[in-house]
């Protein structure tokens, strides 16, 4: 399943042009959100914790076994498909992963 860009952010502008740092500022759609997690079946953390006892948050954990993701695993996974800069809205399109491992990138 391919998703474009108006499925994965969120923005109010009409602005057709985006460089890497745009990018990165930009909001996420809930429903991307919630669609990675339905589809990998872990739960989304808004926020970075700082105490991570059980190393359910921690990035060593093989993606089999990570429980949540966050914005940043989402901008790391668009990120690694997104080849030249500035880019055009209309040519950005981002596979849907299909396992964790694709996710993480194990």
């Amino acid at each position: 399943m391919l998703l474009h860009f108006d499925d994965v952010f969120l923005t109010a502008s009409i602005q057709k042009k985006y460089c890497q740092d745009e990018l990165l500022s930009l909001s996420i759609q809930p429903s991307f959100i919630e669609l990675i997690s339905n589809r990998l079946q872990i739960i989304y953390k808004s926020h970075s914790s700082e105490d991570n006892t059980c190393y359910t948050d921690s990035r060593e954990l093989r993606a089999d076994y990570r429980t949540t993701f966050s914005r940043d695993d989402i901008l790391t996974y668009i990120m690694r498909g997104i080849e030249n800069y500035p880019f055009y809205t209309e040519h950005f399109e981002i596979k849907v992963p299909e396992n964790a491992s694709v996710f993480f990138n194990d």
